[in-house]
């Protein structure tokens, strides 16, 4: 149930989440053991794993240098097959040109490599987390301009949303000390819906225009 979005062209297209390096393996078998279909590809001289959400959403666990950064630790995953972190989002545009100076002159990103139809950025002190790999696309249908199941609603709460002109929306945001601790208990997220303050009084009224989510 609630808003469906129709994932296409000229949106974020999926989540890279970093894992260390020997772990696809892992991850291959453990996705399958569960019933979700996977594949094994190489990109960028990376190795991923590659499997979908249930609600369509592309997701690729990619195996990186994860030197500094830890894994969950409340959980069955080995250390060293677990996954770190955020490693890149992956975009498709059907206009290359216009997004290239975006990402260059706008986000402050540097073109890192080139693959076919792919373009590698990475920005600030670049490598894993820092990604976002631009793949000019003139075949895929537009994807719906609504948010919903489905899509990815932006990438990154003080923050600026910049709509960027291959479509995607873009979110310059703060890193807070305590991240997703600051509005709720870690315990405790995820349990119900977080209303900005000065929406309360229109609280009733979003959460009927979400729909039910039953997860």
């Amino acid at each position: 149930m609630g808003v469906k979005g129709k994932l296409g062209n000229n949106q974020i297209q999926g989540v890279m989440l970093a894992i260390p390096p020997g772990a696809s393996d892992f991850w291959a078998a453990r996705l399958s053991a569960h019933s979700i279909k996977n594949a094994a590809f190489e990109r960028f001289d990376e190795k991923r794993i590659s499997s979908r959400h249930p609600t369509s959403i592309n997701y690729n666990l990619v195996e990186t240098d994860t030197a500094g950064r830890y894994t969950w630790d409340e959980t069955n995953i080995p250390a060293d097959k677990g996954i770190v972190g955020m490693h890149g989002i992956a975009v498709n545009v059907r206009e290359i040109e216009l997004m290239d100076e975006f990402m260059q002159g706008a986000w402050s990103s540097d073109l890192f490599a080139e693959k076919g139809a792919t373009k590698r950025y990475q920005m600030g002190k670049s490598g894993s987390a820092t990604i976002v790999e631009i793949t000019h696309d003139t075949y895929t249908l537009q994807g719906s301009w609504t948010f919903g199941e489905g899509s990815v609603h932006r990438c990154a709460f003080d923050s600026i949303y910049v709509r960027t002109p291959g479509g995607a929306l873009f979110e310059a945001a703060v890193t807070k000390p305590k991240a997703w601790a600051e509005d709720e208990e870690p315990e405790h997220i995820s349990k119900k819906i977080m209303i900005a303050p000065q929406f309360k009084k229109e609280r009733e009224q979003i959460i009927a225009q979400v729909g039910k989510l039953d997860y």
